[in-house]
């Protein structure tokens, strides 16, 4: 199994130590065992979740832009596109490809819940969907070099040629999926627009929200609609992002206290805290946390992308190195 990195990706510590909190956690994840780093979090405006209060997002692509300077492992974006004209995107990311050197980068488009930003934006927020799928075809078609055009639904332009210049392609992650179904329903969150998505272009990643009875049924849905083209969950790259919060408390509940104070917006292990700790969040204590993971990749992922808590990076980042990293890629 990979292990995949988020970068510190809000705006935290003071003002003289911001243009370091990226570049030293890059770095330092380089020297970690860490396969990439992504920034995510595709916010313009915080949404009104008590576990948001104070954040401020940075911009996902100046975050990767910045930890480049740092390291040379691949780059990745989680990333809210169809909010933006895809020329000025094409751009944003042939400029991203750019610094990067030749690396890889990738990007995983998401269409975003918090429907106040789009309100704002002007943009219908029932259209998210279809806006994405335009938005990145035109996206692709920029980045492919030369004079282009572009008939779309929502988008249109003629004899548009971004530069710089791209040298290797965006590698693109499906998203979607990992939806609340009810409980014991055996119903798949996974509708077939998204399964289009992840065959296409042959890599999905699972939102964190999904628990692990979702991704098998979610992984039987895809398996039951590759089986009518001849393919097979092998031929697909799956990954899972998820918040990580480790402790080395070796006691469940002691170790569960110390989680909710992240995870739960009451900031106590109560009854919604528990009802999610192992089957969703990657809680409990390290024997806990890694046998989640392992059961993860039992079902047949073989991408984890941790994601830490503000001002917990670096010191998340160590513990991570001492008692998953070498683990998981063992699984």
């Amino acid at each position: 199994m990979k292990v995949h990195a988020y970068l510190p990706h809000w705006a935290t510590g003071a003002s003289e130590d911001r243009c370091h909190v990226i570049t030293n956690y890059a770095a330092e994840a380089a020297d970690c065992g860490v396969e990439s780093l992504w920034a995510g979090g595709d916010h313009i405006l915080v949404p009104p979740n008590p576990l948001y209060r104070d954040l401020q997002f940075l911009d996902p692509i100046v975050t990767v832009a910045n930890a480049a300077s740092a390291t040379e492992l691949p780059l990745g974006i989680v990333y809210a596109g169809w909010r933006r004209h895809p020329i000025l995107s094409a751009k944003e990311l042939a400029s991203l490809i750019f610094v990067a050197g030749g690396r890889e980068v990738s990007l995983a488009p998401v269409i975003g819940w918090y429907e106040r930003e789009h309100d704002v934006l002007g943009l219908p927020h029932h259209e998210r969907g279809k806006r994405t799928d335009e938005w990145l075809r035109a996206v692709q078609l920029l980045l492919g070099g030369g004079e282009v055009d572009f008939d779309g639904q929502f988008w249109s332009f003629e004899r548009v040629a971004i530069s710089p210049s791209v040298d290797r392609p965006l590698v693109i992650w499906a998203t979607g999926g990992g939806g609340h179904v009810g409980v014991d329903s055996g119903e798949s969150s996974l509708r077939l627009p998204v399964a289009e998505r992840i065959v296409e272009y042959g890599r999905w990643m699972i939102g964190g929200t999904a628990s692990i009875k979702t991704i098998r049924d979610d992984l039987q849905f895809l398996t039951d609609f590759l089986g009518s083209s001849g393919r097979c969950l092998d031929d697909l790259e799956i990954g899972q992002s998820n918040l990580v919060h480790l402790v080395e408390e070796v006691d469940r509940e002691r170790a569960l206290e110390e989680q909710a104070a992240f995870f739960s917006p009451s900031g106590t292990p109560d009854a919604m805290f528990r009802s999610k700790a192992g089957s969703v969040y990657l809680t409990g204590t390290i024997d806990d946390v890694l046998g989640a993971i392992a059961e993860r990749a039992h079902v047949g992922l073989s991408h984890l992308f941790m994601v830490p808590f503000p001002g917990q990076e670096r010191s998340q980042l160590r513990l991570w190195e001492k008692h998953l990293i070498p683990v998981i890629k063992r699984l």
